[in-house]
């Protein structure tokens, strides 16, 4: 099979589904329910770094509330010394795929749908007093009837312990990276919204807000006060004013010049989107 068969008390194994850097995801099936079960690479085991990053994202999945934009977490446990999450299997793919199918910016209704979705799951993983630190389209599942959800807290921070030095890492996707994030400072929601900003202006021009020949050049694209992104409309006039507007604004350099909550990108989703906004109430709980 070119696997081995993890144990887990209770599931049957059934196929592996994923293989990330630290870890594998297994296809696995309890009293005829699907499920997806997450656990520390067997290579890893006996790595404490890996072992302390694997419990770190089950004690940050465990935190966050349901909502259906965000994948659920049932359990999580440990197996013959691998830390493992029960989640629940969303059959899909993530919007990567969708971008590169689409080989442009995707149309316009399924750009707002996509957006509005990934703004609420990313509220109840804020509200859970947690920074999300890689909102990219590799970290957004969506299925067939275009229901989008969040995916992957393996280097996420709860923000209350944002300010302290372990805490800060230059971690994440480069493409994504907030100003702060790369230079080691504190991050705080506003930096998920930095990196939410830079997804967004791909689901609606088709490419990320910052393009380079290396990843250092990038990097300093970010951060540079001189450098900003392209107008959206200039790449896609189909983008309105408002919308616009409100990207750009997540992609400020200062975090206190971003949107202050996600909730708050969430009603100028709506009110720039018009009739092709769909995707919910606004949630009640602003941070």
């Amino acid at each position: 099979m070119g696997w081995t068969t993890p144990y887990i008390p209770g599931y049957a194994v059934k196929r592996k589904i994923a293989d990330g850097g630290y870890s594998e995801v297994f296809l696995a099936e309890q009293n005829g329910k699907q499920y997806a079960l997450k656990l520390l690479a067997p290579r890893l085991v006996n790595d404490r770094t890996a072992h302390k990053r694997m419990q770190y994202e089950c004690e940050m999945a465990m935190k966050v509330a349901r909502n259906k934009n965000v994948i659920d977490t049932y359990d999580v446990g440990e197996a013959g010394d691998r830390p493992y999450i029960v989640m629940e299997y969303f059959e899909s793919r993530h919007l990567r795929e969708v971008l590169r199918d689409e080989r442009r910016a995707i149309p316009m209704d399924d750009a707002i749908s996509y957006a509005l979705q990934t703004a609420m799951g990313l509220t109840s993983i804020h509200e859970a007093g947690i920074v999300h630190m890689d909102m990219k389209p590799e970290n957004v599942l969506v299925n067939d009837q275009g229901l989008a959800k969040i995916i992957d807290l393996g280097i996420s921070v709860w923000e209350k312990w944002a300010s302290l030095p372990w805490a800060r890492r230059a971690e994440g996707s480069p493409s994504y990276m907030s100003p702060e994030q790369i230079l080691q400072r504190p991050v705080t929601v506003r930096s998920d919204i930095y990196s939410l900003g830079c997804l967004l202006y791909e689901l609606f021009c088709g490419r990320p807000p910052y393009i380079a020949t290396s990843q250092a050049e990038l990097l300093k694209l970010h951060v540079s006060p001189r450098s900003s992104p392209r107008p959206l409309r200039e790449i896609n006039p189909e983008v309105s004013t408002q919308m616009q507007d409100l990207i750009l604004n997540c992609l400020k350099k200062h975090p206190e010049k971003r949107p202050p909550s996600v909730i708050t990108i969430i009603i100028g989703l709506q009110r720039a989107g018009g009739k092709s906004a769909r995707g919910g109430a606004v949630p009640q709980s602003p941070r």
